[in-house]
């Protein structure tokens, strides 16, 4: 029994309520009016309970009721938001993405294929998706976009961390040397001058963001350089 049966189940059971209260006062004339009304919502009541729907009539179906109900939030959109820069959050149910709607009070991007229709709520730093199919078991374009994105991610990440772990460089108080300190093999070597120092830089591995040595930073290695 969905929810539209419930409220005309509801209707109903007052409305009996009150023909039995217009009997009880012998407001005979009135109840001419509210029997009619009693079988009519008898009916609505009644008239999908024991049929059950397919599952493109049940994803028709909440989807048309969810575009009435949030009509005020959704918006239609030809391409798919840019989600990039930001954590993904996939989202079990719709329910849940409208409870994060409420709370970040931002407008949720819709965009429909044959079976199924992709949600996107997007926030500064992270992204809620919601995927609503005819059949979850079907894997629909929206869910190879997804996968494609959370691959591309991971290999984004897992470069630049494998990065950062290889090579770590710090400067040492006394400006006079930098310190290379490969994580993995824990190798340590001391930089005492400008060349050397080149040199090492040249031999660690290319990382996506060059590492350059300001203007600054190039003029006290090599004045700390000469002064030894």
């Amino acid at each position: 029994m969905n929810k539209k049966n419930i409220i005309c189940l509801i209707i109903t059971i007052l409305l009996l309520l009150g023909s039995f209260y217009l009997y009880t006062i012998e407001k005979y004339s009135f109840l001419i009016v509210v029997v009619p009304l009693i079988i009519v919502f008898i009916y609505f009541s009644f008239k999908d309970v024991g049929i059950k729907k397919s599952p493109e009539e049940e994803y028709n179906s909440f989807l048309k009721d969810v575009m009435k109900t949030y009509d005020a939030v959704l918006i239609d959109v030809v391409d798919i938001p840019n989600v990039e820069g930001r954590s993904i959050v996939k989202v079990s149910n719709f329910e849940d993405l409208i409870d994060a709607q409420i709370e970040i009070r931002k407008p949720i991007y819709y965009k429909r294929a044959d079976r199924s229709t992709l949600f996107v709520l997007l926030d500064d730093k992270q992204v809620c998706i919601f995927i609503l199919k005819v059949d979850d078991s079907e894997k629909s374009s929206f869910d190879r976009w997804l996968s494609n994105l959370e691959k591309e991610k991971s290999k984004f990440d897992d470069s630049i961390l494998r990065d950062i772990e290889n090579t770590t460089i710090v400067r040492l108080d006394n400006n006079k040397s930098y310190r290379i300190i490969p994580i993995r093999d824990d190798k340590k070597k001391i930089i005492k001058d400008h060349k050397e120092l080149e040199k090492t830089l040249l031999e660690l591995p290319k990382l996506k963001d060059t590492i350059e040595l300001s203007n600054t930073q190039k003029y006290k290695i090599k004045k700390a350089s000469k002064s030894n």
